[in-house]
């Protein structure tokens, strides 16, 4: 530093003997700098102030102050902590001054001395990524290193003068105030944090790695040093580290690591249970005590050694037999791992495949058992792709078609189709596509390999891959060619009896008829009325029985006619044998319409006749006017069919039931012959009312 004289400013203070300090010190002196400015002076060593001139010192050389004041100013101006020292004007002599700049003087070397060791350490913390920092007895920052910045975003001098632990975590800031509140503190003790966490500029918490110690008596500082090693890094390379160990702590597949000789120096759980050890028994023996492989053949042996050696991997399947002699079929990779040393290791993945294995040869068995059974039907099994052409189709089509199945693959349905037909299935097939769905029983036509045609009916389903795509269809073909030959013939033959079924209820009705004149021209030739009258009930009858035999020939259904049809022929066919009468004759049909079959119409109509016949005879004596109805209708809820004969007359005589005439008896037996119950009874008038099921439900057998 040279041999320059101390520089020492006195202002506004006035008293002699100031000469004596010349010889040591170069004395400057401003009784009044009112008007003057200081600004532009050199920066003194020391400042001598008056206490009421504080404020004309100029910031940037307000360093080194010893204050003058006043007895009633010592307190004020002992507040101003930047002050080197304060002392009284009633204390102030040449001697006491002279103390107190030499003791001040001291002050400030020791000072400089303290800004070149902090320079000397500044220099250093700068050379490295770590960062470096000082703090005070009381923890206050007196230095920090640069690359705070690029680990927590601030600037040095935004944390100089900071207290250190309000950058700490709350709740591992009392861990730290406890060392720096330890009054004695053993300068030769070091610290260590092994994990702080720091808040950042943004306000994140960064984890740390601290150490520090005293600062050696050398240094001539007081306080501590400390650097904080960013392991954010490390953190998260560790917790990496721990999550691979868990995954491959929990993946089924066995990992064994070896060294160099084939010992074992590392096991993970899979690989204990399946070669039922532990890590502890096992690692440090060689890895033959653990197992050995077997080959599939020498060829797989020797392709092994060439690729571990050459390529420092292979993948296989083999069979390992571990120490218990159990045979383990395994997929297995063999990783050899170079280091940069020169050492080597090697990585085990194995797979137990057992039970693959197994699965495998279920499943080429169940294949195998599919196939001869698809090859051994009749019907065609077959595949076709989204165009409609055959990916597959099962030998069976040698004996429909004529072809091989090799003939047939990859060739589109429609080459093998009639060309008359072809438009019509290709619009049906491409329906079927653009749905995508199932399709069953459909019929078309197969031109064979001599070129006659059967008729197929196909089935199938959409096919789709494991992306949900449609790939085609699949499905069976069934040759009913024959079947349909006889589906014809037996049609013709239905047909014909149909025809001569209709010929006969045709013949039938045409001999009642006939035997209904012959009885009209007997008749002609009768004069007794009772006789007269008995012809025209018999004539009645056999109309009734005709109209049945021609509603049957004109109806499409030949064992059954719709009754209320029937019905409205018969009233009419009676109202007009009585045109003379004064009573009105009237079926009331049911809207719905009613079956019956010729066992049970014929004997509802021979009873409509007898009943209707009764009412003209016993209902309107003396030439009265009336009407007689006639309902046919089905209940709901039983089932049962009624038949409702009645009138508006004078009611039903005793007698009609008791006659031993042709008629009531008639209607009795008829009402038998179809399981009827009969009722009659007088309700302004005669009610008749046949109440019947159905044939089948005549005919079910009884319970016991």
């Amino acid at each position: 530093m040279g041999t320059s004289k101390p520089i020492l400013y006195f202002v506004g203070l006035s008293f002699g003997n100031l000469e004596q300090l010349n010889e040591y010190y170069e004395v400057s002196h401003f009784p009044s700098p009112e008007g003057q400015s200081l600004s532009n002076l050199p920066k003194p060593t020391l400042w001598v102030v008056a206490y009421k001139l504080l404020d004309y010192i100029p910031d940037h050389l307000s360093q080194n102050i010893v204050v003058v004041c006043d007895k009633h100013q010592e307190e004020e101006a002992l507040s101003h902590t930047y002050l080197t020292d304060v002392i009284c004007r009633e204390n102030l002599s040449i001697k006491r001054l002279w103390f107190i700049i030499e003791k001040a003087i001291k002050q400030v070397s020791r000072a400089q001395k303290h800004l070149e060791e902090k320079d000397w350490l500044s220099m250093i913390a700068q050379s490295t990524t770590d960062i470096v920092f000082i703090l005070s007895p009381s923890g206050a920052i007196l230095y920090i290193s640069p690359s705070v910045t690029n680990i927590l975003g601030y600037l040095p001098e935004e944390l100089t003068e900071k207290l250190a632990w309000d950058f700490i975590h709350p709740r591992e800031r009392s861990e730290v105030c406890e060392i720096f509140n330890r009054k004695e503190w053993d300068k030769t003790r070091s610290v260590y944090f092994p994990e702080l966490h720091c808040r950042s500029k943004t306000g994140e918490w960064i984890p740390m790695e601290a150490f520090g110690g005293r600062l050696s008596a050398q240094t001539q500082l007081d306080g501590l040093i400390f650097s904080l090693r960013d392991v954010t890094t490390q953190k998260q390379t560790q917790k990496q580290l721990t999550y691979t160990e868990h995954i491959i702590s929990q993946i089924k597949e066995a990992i064994i690591g070896t060294n160099a000789r084939d010992e074992i120096t590392y096991m993970n759980p899979a690989a204990e249970t399946l070669y039922c050890t532990t890590s502890k028994e096992a690692i440090g023996k060689s890895l033959s005590e653990l197992l050995t492989m077997h080959w599939f053949d020498p060829e797989q042996e020797q392709k092994f050694e060439r690729d571990t050696q050459s390529l420092g991997y292979w993948q296989g399947e083999t069979i390992h037999v571990g120490s218990t002699g159990e045979h383990i079929y395994v997929d297995m990779s063999h990783n050899t791992v170079s280091y940069t040393d020169g050492s080597l290791e090697k990585l085990l993945v194995i797979r137990d495949i057992r039970e693959s294995k197994s699965k495998d040869f279920q499943l080429s068995v169940s294949e195998l058992r599919f196939r001869n059974l698809v090859e051994s039907i009749s019907d065609l099994v077959w595949s076709t792709n989204t165009e409609s052409v055959f990916t597959y189709i099962s030998p069976a089509v040698e004996q429909v078609l004529g072809y091989s199945p090799d003939e047939i693959i990859g060739k589109p349905t429609w080459l093998l189709m009639p060309l008359v037909n072809v438009d019509q299935n290709m619009a049906y097939f491409q329906e079927v596509k653009s749905r995508r769905g199932s399709f069953s029983f459909y019929q078309l036509q197969f031109l064979t390999k001599d070129g006659s045609t059967v008729v197929l009916e196909m089935s199938g389903t959409p096919l789709f891959n494991f992306k949900n795509e449609w790939i085609g269809y699949q499905g069976i073909m069934q040759d009913i060619t024959q079947r349909i030959n006889s589906e014809n013939q037996l049609n013709r033959n239905l047909r014909e009896k149909e025809t001569l079924i209709k010929e006969i209820h045709h013949r039938v009705k045409n001999n009642m008829q006939i035997i209904s004149s012959l009885l009209f021209l007997q008749a002609q030739k009768i004069q007794d009325k009772a006789i007269l009258e008995l012809y025209a009930d018999s004539q009645r009858r056999i109309k009734a029985m005709a109209l049945v035999h021609e509603k049957l020939y004109q109806s499409p259904d030949l064992s059954r006619i719709e009754f209320n049809s029937y019905l409205q022929s018969l009233v009419s066919m009676l109202a007009s044998s009585h045109r003379s009468s004064h009573v009105e004759l009237m079926a009331i049909a049911s809207e719905t319409l009613l079956y019956l079959d010729i066992e049970t119409a014929i004997p509802c109509g021979l009873i409509i006749n007898e009943l209707v016949l009764n009412c003209y005879k016993y209902a309107f004596p003396d030439g009265r006017d009336g009407k007689i109805y006639v309902t046919f209708h089905q209940d709901e809820k039983t089932g049962l069919y009624q038949l409702k004969v009645y009138d508006n007359g004078i009611g039903l005589p005793e007698f009609v039931m008791e006659t031993s005439t042709l008629g009531m008896p008639l209607v009795k037996g008829l009402a038998g012959q179809i399981n009827a119950t009969f009722e009659t009874y007088n309700d302004n008038g005669a009610v008749f009312v046949i109440t019947f099921s159905d044939k089948t439900s005549r005919e079910m057998p009884s319970k016991a």
